[in-house]
């Protein structure tokens, strides 16, 4: 089966949503769910492995 997306690219990919993630969880106030929090980290954590492999 050939794969849509090089490896190069899904590295790269992979990289930032890994940036995206920590940015995310670092600068998200009080006022942001932790549910939220945890669903969104979930499905970016699914997507970042996804990629990967």
């Amino acid at each position: 089966m050939k794969q849509k997306l090089s490896e190069k690219t899904r590295l790269i990919l992979g990289f930032v949503i890994l940036c995206a993630m920590t940015v995310g969880i670092l600068f998200t106030g009080p006022g942001f769910s932790f549910t939220y929090q945890v669903i969104f980290t979930s499905l970016a954590l699914f997507l970042l492995f996804w990629l990967i492999t």
